[in-house]
């Protein structure tokens, strides 16, 4: 026997003794049972089919005893208030890169052989960052030089590197590199890598100008004896990813400093030549010693963001009915209006004031999915929380990012979806963030049009009643089978929240295309964290007894909760 109890502590009935009439509403998912053509597997052959509705506009769903208020509503049909401020980026391969070694004083004092000078990869922050100083999630900085001053050197010539550093670098997630090159930088070997010492999985320690440890000493001595007579070059490589640095997290002081005032400083760069001191940088002297510091340029872009349009040839190949009149965000292929290999769109929108974060927040969103199963394209849309408008495009860890449709291939093909999510907000702004990117290259011919965003909007929501938020997979739902027996078989499921508790869940179907409906129950199979939000999880059995061949069935789900309103899933189909 199932009982839960509410957010205010009151304790359900047993499930078994709800009632559950409910109010009809619909989603429209059908999937056809037909005979079988000579190409197909089996007589009778069955494929379900996914339709949606196209109108963009009739978003949320009723509740009767809720105060609503829309904070946020942008439907790009011009450029003002929520229309505007909405930005896109091409995200794709390489961007570019600000170089960040340079000649500095920091962290000499008490090491007199450092003089008064070093290298250093690092920078002073600011508010926005949790460490001063030190350096930033996303980094790729260099230090390179040739060494003509060697070019005289021949093969069975002893030749040393050496140099002195410290490192505050993040074990097993950021790196420092020292390389070679023998053909004058057209292409480079790594002979030393260095990051900080720890457990797997930690930030691990970091380690000063004394350091003795094995992973990189504080005084360094490599062999390059077999770069004599070549055309040498030395490149001193930094690389962190997009998690945990100075600009994102805390110091954790005393014992590990992991990120503090890293990345890596240098000094004393010298060649040694048969036991001979053949070229030294001190970083005594001014200027850069014919070191080059040159920014990184972006490299590799595939040239596809979002942009508003208004493309209806788009469209006209699928026969779908564009909602409004006018602007839509796209992100594809100017020329072939497809998405392609190695594409990483990002859209970045407004900041929306939140007025009261101890309510409840309701994001909905209307947007076109054409993205095919076996092409590798995918799409996101993550609510960005963050506390300070002043730093949101200085860091990269905010109070919380949701991810509200990972990863959505359409198997069924492309349509208008509706998305809605109640969201807790844990601090009092926010940003949508749209993601539409390509994972690997995708199969000949498996391109499609990728995501077109034509309304976000989100409500803060208060009274008695909060909305039902629904989230729905497609790998967990009604399976594409040929075989007969297999859907009579086959479940789905649907993952459900509402804050005000679920009374009852049910499932409906219909073999004869809505002129009567047949209901069942559902059952409750626990609860189920789905993008950072606990939602519960409801299993509809398959309608066997209406299920046959040369038949189409239509579903959809009904959920009323402990104050007597109903939602469903999709938000649109016919009453009955």
């Amino acid at each position: 026997m199932d009982t839960r109890r509410h957010r205010n502590g009151r304790r359900d009935v047993p499930r078994g003794a709800r009632a559950w009439t409910l109010a009809l509403l619909s989603v429209a998912v059908a999937f056809l049972v037909t005979a079988g053509a000579a190409a197909r597997p089996a007589a009778d052959a069955i494929r379900r089919v996914v339709s949606q509705s196209p109108d963009a506009h009739n978003l949320s769903r009723s509740t009767a005893r809720t105060e609503t208020l829309w904070i946020f509503d942008a439907d790009f049909e011009d450029l003002v208030g929520d229309n505007a401020g909405w930005v896109g980026f091409d995200q794709s391969e390489t961007p570019h890169y600000t170089n960040y070694w340079h000649k500095d004083t920091i962290r000499i004092n008490g090491f007199t052989h450092l003089g008064d000078s070093t290298w250093w990869c690092g920078t002073y922050g600011d508010s926005c960052w949790r460490q001063s100083r030190g350096y930033a999630n996303c980094w790729i900085c260099m230090l390179s030089r040739g060494f003509p001053e060697i070019a005289d050197t021949e093969p069975g010539d002893a030749i040393r590197l050496e140099y002195d550093q410290r490192y505050a670098i993040e074990s097993d997630y950021d790196y420092g590199y020292t390389e070679i090159s023998t053909d004058g930088g057209a292409s480079w070997t790594t002979v030393w890598t260095v990051d900080n010492p720890g457990f797997t999985g930690t930030p691990g320690m970091s380690q000063d100008w004394d350091s003795m440890n094995c992973n990189g000493p504080g005084h360094m001595s490599l062999d390059l004896s077999d770069c004599a007579g070549t055309d040498l070059a030395v490149r001193f490589r930094f690389e962190s990813d997009c998690a945990y640095s100075s600009e994102d997290q805390f110091n954790n002081s005393p014992a590990m400093n992991s990120c503090l005032d890293g990345a890596w400083q240098l000094d004393n760069i010298a060649i040694y030549v048969n036991d001979t001191l053949h070229w030294i940088d001190d970083c005594e002297n001014p200027g850069q010693n014919g070191w080059d510091t040159s920014d990184l340029g972006p490299e590799g872009q595939t040239g596809a963001y979002f942009r508003r349009t208004f493309e209806p040839d788009t469209f006209r190949d699928y026969g779908c009915g564009i909602p409004g009149s006018g602007w839509m965000m796209a992100a594809v292929d100017s020329v072939t209006g497809l998405m392609m290999d190695g594409q990483r769109a990002w859209l970045i929108g407004p900041p929306i004031e939140i007025p009261d974060v101890d309510e409840d927040l309701y994001v909905e969103w209307h947007a076109w999915y054409d993205l095919p199963l076996g092409s590798n394209n995918h799409a996101s849309l993550d609510p960005i929380f963050y506390d300070d408008e002043a730093c949101f495009w200085e860091r990269t860890e905010f109070c919380q990012n949701e991810w509200l449709n990972p990863s959505t291939p359409v198997p069924a093909g492309p349509g208008w979806t509706t998305i809605g999510r109640l969201i807790e907000p844990p601090c009092g702004r926010m940003r949508f963030r749209v993601r539409l990117w390509n994972e690997e290259p995708a199969a000949p011919g498996t391109h499609a049009a990728g995501v077109f965003l034509n309304r976000v909007r989100v409500a803060s929501v208060t009274g008695l009643d909060r909305p039902t938020s629904w989230s729905y997979s497609y790998l967990v739902r009604f399976a594409d089978t040929f075989d007969l027996s297999a859907a009579q078989t086959y479940g789905s499921s649907v993952y459900i929240r509402d804050p005000d508790g679920l009374a009852s869940v049910s499932f409906h179907a219909s073999s004869d295309a809505g002129a009567s409906w047949h209901t069942y129950p559902m059952e409750y199979w626990g609860a189920q964290e789905i993008a950072g939000v606990t939602m519960e999880s409801w299993h509809a059995p398959p309608p066997a007894d209406i299920v046959s061949s040369a038949t189409v069935i239509r579903y959809y789900f009904t959920a009323m909760d402990d104050l007597g309103n109903v939602s469903n899933w999709p938000e649109t189909a016919p009453l009955h």
